[in-house]
């Protein structure tokens, strides 16, 4: 409460005390030393010509609070589903492993106030900024696969499947023969 303001108090003692006008003032000169007893709020200070007249402190408390989220996607959109304060300013980190198409848009319908995304699952540690070899070893047509389910929220039916194998065949056949 404002009572406990070491500021407050000083100010108070000073009220008590019957300083003259003017001699109160001189705790509020360092925005330092003012900062550090006010915490995050604001103290006003009434002067009258018999010296301070009334204190009352009021805090200052964010709106919105700045928080770190790190999980897979899906795990973080159901999270945000239910979550109190998804209106916080978040830094989300990604762990999933394989690419995600639109993952800050996707984030962004559950916390509208996501402000930058890390996805160091996605990076090796080494400095370069290449695919895990995990992710790597994947068919074009299991990429293409992961890709649609991305973009259209389904997994390829059989038959979509065999036509993408046929055409990616096809391609790999005439780009041997151009070789």
């Amino acid at each position: 409460t404002s009572r406990q303001n070491p500021l407050f108090k000083r100010l108070q003692a000073l009220k008590e005390r019957g300083t003259s006008p003017g001699d109160e003032l001189c705790l509020l000169e360092g925005p330092k030393i003012v900062g550090e007893a006010l915490g995050a709020g604001v103290t006003l200070v009434e002067v009258g010509s018999e010296g301070v007249t009334q204190i009352e402190h009021h805090p200052l408390l964010p709106r919105r609070d700045v928080r770190v989220l790190e999980g897979e996607l899906t795990q973080l959109l159901a999270q945000g589903a239910s979550d109190p304060h998804a209106d916080d300013y978040l830094l989300v980190r990604l762990t999933d492993r394989h690419a995600i198409l639109d993952p800050m848009g996707k984030l962004r319908e559950v916390y509208p106030n996501v402000l930058h995304l890390e996805k160091p699952g996605m990076l090796e540690a080494k400095g370069r900024q290449q695919l895990d070899r995990e992710r790597l070893q994947f068919s074009a047509l299991d990429m293409f696969s992961d890709f649609f389910t991305q973009a259209s929220g389904e997994p390829m039916s059989d038959e979509q499947a065999r036509a993408m194998s046929e055409l990616i065949t096809t391609l790999s056949r005439e780009q041997e023969g151009q070789a």
